[in-house]
């Protein structure tokens, strides 16, 4: 009750904040160059038109382009003179118009565009826009802009972005690592409560606007994140119906959904939904561990296994706008998985003793994941960048698992076949508030955040048989509560050249109540961090400019790291998590340079170090077993060079190159022994399309990644290519592909290597990498003119200028 009544007067004393801000932020407003205030209409209904591109352009001067989002637009700090002002809209006929800007106050422009046509049509599969574009704080990959996006999911165009990256098992990386924060819309989305990879292939690209990439996020995100955040931006409904319907089917998996989008009046719906069933061919696996010291020994393990999963997700949101300056919305995603996983070996164990047997695993695991938000957000009259944003938002996962392990045709090897059970669950209440207040070259932003998390694990394990008709069984309880109070500032200035956005989060974080049945204990653990975030940018030309950042970033472990339960199906190697995990705080310092033209290309440099990081380490023991388990352990630092460049060329081949390289540095203390690991990692991707016409190309994806470096050992380098042709049906609005993947090789070797005191160990993996694939999305809709202005509801300013 004293945590509730200190967030509730918490949240108070923001809200009296912010206003007061507002009111002392209006009146600094008295003095400043002309202001220019643009009104976008429908020629026929006069009401206000959303998502406008306006640029402006001064004689002998700069050309600026803004993306009016309600179909009002302040622009501040003008000289006077003569413009010449253009407006593009899809469905709308383009307008150029001059107009001369008097030093009054205040300029004002009204302009009524008129409908070309009312009827959705197929995108031709062109693509002359940068894919790759960057911001002050972000990376931004325009996916609606990139051909590709028609027929594949999110997963397919990852490696596109800079800094993004797959690894030797095939899971999205960011900088390199796995420790990152995925945000939908700029919040939490249950997708990817336990496997980013799985959401990414959940989500298809059609109905994806952007993927915004922050390696150096503002002061309003949350500090979490190791590496960073990546932010998937959806389609927003527009006035009238659009959907899409499509299917995949290849060799080893295949998936169906659609999306269905109206607005109408002051009401807007989105809903999605898809099922995703994944059969892959068995995985071949081999596993040789040799032992040294006085009870020696070598185990040969060879088998195969496979991995069957099935995955339903549908999402929805509902707007609702009272007028031009308030919005309302409510939205709600769920998903179900299933995944099934066997496995069968035959274990050899040579040394003091001989021992042989066979022993079968059999999996299954059910997880259920939502979240539920409200928001609400009011823009002001004078000045509609100006902005008051709240929301709550609830997030759950729950995690069922049930493996049953059974032994053959043992040889001087007696072990009871066992029965293990987990369940684990999740839950997040947020609660949030954000205010921006646009002043004449700068905007400030401010916000607090109270989130509650519960994370909770129930297990046990059951013995059965033996030669002594052995029963036992064990049972466990883990409990674990986390409070975040947050609140932070930030200032964005520009000004000629410059421009700079700094901020700081203030972060309190408690932690408690770390129950056993077996062990009754509790555990409590508060501390508290200041969050530095800059950025600064220096144009250096029109096409030209360089940026300089630092942050810090922080990891606090979660229930699937924390969590005690141990995996015995193997029964040579125990998997488990470490109830003991502190967070770590990450350190990161970027700079780059971007130049565009006819070629576009990012070129950085980061560098980042952390201590007491959190490493999965494993130790062999004297029963014979090696365990992985969790632990804060050393430190690691990360020198690092990227690459990005986009290229259009012989008007029908498109190019894009990313590429990164950097040098890393593990070290850390296990069992008294200093461990050291260091040396040169790196991935590339190459995605080249050729347009034959407007309706046909083929798509080439060439990829590599380096040997990844562990702090005991490390996993080999490997290959990977992908061919796509598109065929576009204009008539019944569909779009048609085929594809391979891995043409040249059927299978692809992963092999890795770990080393301690006292085992070496090296496991191969072959997997069956060659897949085949045929794609269908059919597209469907019909625009009407726009009867009101629309809001979108994100975590940047709402009108800003787009980067060139």
């Amino acid at each position: 009750m004293e945590k509730l009544k200190t967030t509730l007067l918490y949240i108070g004393f923001q809200f009296i904040l912010f206003f007061t801000l507002s009111n002392q932020a209006e009146a600094q407003e008295a003095i400043y160059k002309p202001t220019l205030i643009v009104s976008i209409r429908d020629s026929l209904t006069r009401n206000l038109l959303p998502s406008v591109i306006l640029i402006l352009r001064k004689h002998q001067g700069a050309t600026k382009t803004f993306l009016v989002n309600q179909g009002e637009l302040a622009i501040n700090g003008l000289d006077t003179g003569n413009y010449l002002i253009s407006f593009t809209k899809v469905g709308y006929r383009s307008l150029d118009t001059t107009l001369q800007v008097d030093n009054i106050r205040s300029n004002k422009l009204n302009v009524y565009l008129g409908v070309t046509s009312n009827v959705l049509k197929t995108v031709n599969i062109v693509s002359k826009k940068s894919l790759i574009t960057q911001d002050l704080d972000k990376i931004i990959y325009n996916v609606k802009d990139d051909p590709l996006s028609v027929n594949n999911n999110l997963y397919f165009l990852m490696p596109k972005i800079p800094l993004v990256s797959l690894s030797g098992s095939e899971q999205v990386q960011l900088k390199g690592s796995q420790s990152f924060i995925v945000l939908v819309n700029g919040k939490r989305s249950s997708l990817f409560n336990n496997d980013p990879t799985v959401g990414f292939k959940t989500l298809q690209a059609s109905n994806i606007d952007k993927v915004e990439v922050y390696t150096i996020p503002p002061a309003r995100f949350d500090s979490e994140g190791l590496t960073g955040v990546i932010n998937v931006i959806t389609k927003k409904p527009v006035a009238g119906y659009t959907g899409n319907i499509n299917g995949d089917f290849a060799t080893n998996n295949s998936d169906a959904g659609g999306q269905f989008n109206y607005k109408e009046g002051k009401i807007g719906l989105s809903f999605s939904a898809y099922g995703y069933d994944q059969y892959p061919p068995k995985t071949d696996q081999f596993l040789q561990r040799e032992t040294s010291g006085e009870n020696n020994s070598l185990l040969s393990e060879n088998g195969s296994s496979q991995n069957k999963i099935k995955l339903g997700y549908t999402s929805f949101e509902f707007t609702l706008e009272p007028d031009s300056l308030n919005l309302i919305s409510i939205s709600a995603s769920g998903n179900l998985r299933k995944t099934n996983q066997s496995k069968y070996f035959m274990d050899e164990i040579s040394g003091n003793l001989l021992q042989r047997y066979n022993y079968q695993n059999d999996n299954i695991k059910h997880d259920k994941n939502g979240d539920v938000s409200v928001n609400y957000q009011r823009n002001f009259k004078k000045n509609k960048a100006k902005q008051f944003n709240t929301s709550y938002q609830y997030n759950s996962a729950k995690n069922e698992f049930t493996g049953n392990t059974q032994y053959f045709n043992q040889l001087n090897y007696d072990r009871p076949d066992l029965f293990q059970n987990n369940n684990s669950s999740f839950k997040e209440h947020t609660i949030q508030i954000d205010y921006v207040q646009p002043l004449k070259l700068m905007t400030i932003e401010v916000g607090s955040k109270a989130v509650f998390r519960e994370n909770k694990s129930l297990y046990d394990y059951k013995y059965t048989g033996s030669s002594q008709n052995m029963q036992t069984s064990e049972n466990e309880n883990f409990s674990d509560h986390q409070g975040i109070f947050g609140f932070y500032g930030s200032l964005q200035y520009k000004k000629g050249k410059w421009g700079i956005k700094a901020g700081v989060r203030g972060e309190e974080t408690t932690v408690s109540n770390h129950d056993y049945n077996s062990i009754a204990s509790e555990f409590q653990q508060d501390y508290f961090n200041i969050i530095p975030t800059l950025n600064i940018q220096r144009k250096l030309s029109t096409n030209e400019n360089l940026s300089l950042g630092f942050t810090q970033r922080i990891q606090r472990p979660g229930i699937w790291q924390m969590n005690p339960f141990t995996d015995r199906s193997n029964p040579n190697f125990y998997l488990s998590g470490n109830t003991n995990l502190k967070p770590v705080l990450n350190n990161v310092f970027e700079m780059n340079y971007r130049n565009t033209g006819h070629v576009t290309f990012i070129i950085g440099g980061n560098y980042s170090f952390a201590r007491n990081t959190i490493q999965r380490v494993v130790t062999y023991s004297s029963d014979s077993v090696s365990r992985s388990i969790y632990q804060n352990i050393g430190k690691n630092s990360n020198l690092g060079l990227n690459l990005s460049v986009n290229a259009s060329m012989l008007k029908r081949l498109d190019l894009s190159l990313n590429t990164r390289i950097y040098y890393t540095r593990l070290q850390g203390k296990l069992d008294q022994q200093m461990i050291k690991n260091s040396g040169l990692q790196g991935n590339a991707t190459l995605f080249a399309s050729y347009r034959f016409n407007k309706t046909m190309s083929l798509n080439t994806n060439l990829g590599f990644t380096s040997d990844a470096i562990l702090l005991q050992g490390s996993t080999n380098a490997y290959i990977y290519n992908i061919i796509n042709f598109n065929k576009q049906i204009p008539k019944i609005n569909t779009t048609v592909s085929a594809g391979i993947t891995n043409l040249f090789n059927k299978y692809r070797t992963l092999t890795s290597y770990l080393y301690s005191e006292d085992f070496n160990q090296t496991s191969v993996d072959r997997i069956n990498s060659q897949i085949f694939r045929v794609s269908i999305n059919y597209q469907f809709g019909k625009l009407r003119p726009t009867r009101k202005a629309k809001n979108i509801i994100n975590n940047d300013d709402l009108d800003r200028e787009i980067p060139k």
